[in-house]
């Protein structure tokens, strides 16, 4: 089957990734500039260290709905440390420029999810516990000034709601043709241009998860030869595990259990037509 050409709606939610990503870049530079060496002599340092704080509170809430968690961990790790900022401190404003460098890195190449190995380093670098969340710490500066980039956060998590009803939306088409079926191959042909687009879009926005499943079942319906009930069988595991990992928000590659999830397919799809 000849590789499916973008619909529309996936070339719009690419869009979405990259206002998400501009979103995010655009607040380190921000951070790199109020934490910058002027800072440090400036009479206002405290109220710097206030905006510093509320950018990373709104980088905390928003990186894990598109698939960062690592922009969390790091962001959260700041939005704690600037909570603790009393009196000027050297040694704390560095650790903070260090914070946002390292989102920088997230955001230049595009790591998604925890990262894995190259995240977890990042992480111990920063000295930030892999499990950094905590019931008692900071939640934000709800008495801070608004800054500057709060129009840009309500545009990043209206991207993130399109993206996640991009998908349900998707998921619920693949869903009707599946169940429809046939021996034809207009309805393998219809489920292939949707897995492509998903399997496109997944990785786009941290969910390397969904682009591995709907690859998976593109390889089911690739030679258009229908959807007999065996295939059906299948296919509804693969949507119902998309289906699973957005309902959860499990980004990146889902660890262990992503892992487990992904072979599990693999031998359903061999069983049933011969791809490893």
């Amino acid at each position: 089957m000849a590789a499916a050409r973008p619909a529309p709606e996936k070339v719009q939610v690419e869009a979405y990734a990259k206002e998400y990503l501009a979103w995010v870049s655009g607040n380190v530079e921000r951070l790199e500039q109020i934490l910058g060496e002027p800072a440090a002599a400036a009479p206002d340092i405290q109220a710097q260290v206030s905006r510093a704080n509320r950018i990373f509170h709104d980088l905390k809430g928003n990186g894990s709905t598109f698939g960062y968690d690592l922009v969390t961990a790091i962001a959260r790790s700041g939005c704690d440390l600037t909570c603790q900022w009393t009196e000027f401190d050297a040694g704390l404003l560095l650790t903070l420029r260090n914070h946002a460098r390292a989102l920088g890195t997230v955001v230049r190449h595009e790591i998604a999810g925890d990262g894995g190995a190259t995240g977890q380093r990042l992480l111990e670098r920063l000295r930030i516990p892999v499990d950094s969340g905590d019931a008692n710490a900071c939640d934000g500066s709800a008495d801070v000034e608004p800054h500057a980039c709060d129009a840009d956060l309500l545009k990043a998590q209206q991207l993130a709601q399109k993206f996640m009803a991009w998908t349900e939306d998707a998921l619920g088409k693949l869903a009707e043709i599946v169940e429809r079926g046939g021996g034809g191959d207009a309805a393998a042909r219809q489920a292939h241009d949707i897995l492509h687009n998903l399997k496109g879009s997944g990785v786009l926005f941290g969910y390397d998860l969904v682009t591995q499943i709907a690859d998976s079942g593109c390889m089911l319906v690739r030679d258009e030869t229908g959807i007999d009930p065996t295939r059906r069988a299948v296919l509804r595991r693969h949507v119902g595990a998309m289906q699973l990992v957005i309902d959860k928000r499990i980004a990146g590659d889902g660890g262990e259990a992503g892992h487990r999830l992904l072979a599990k397919l693999a031998d359903l799809r061999t069983r049933t037509c011969g791809r490893g």
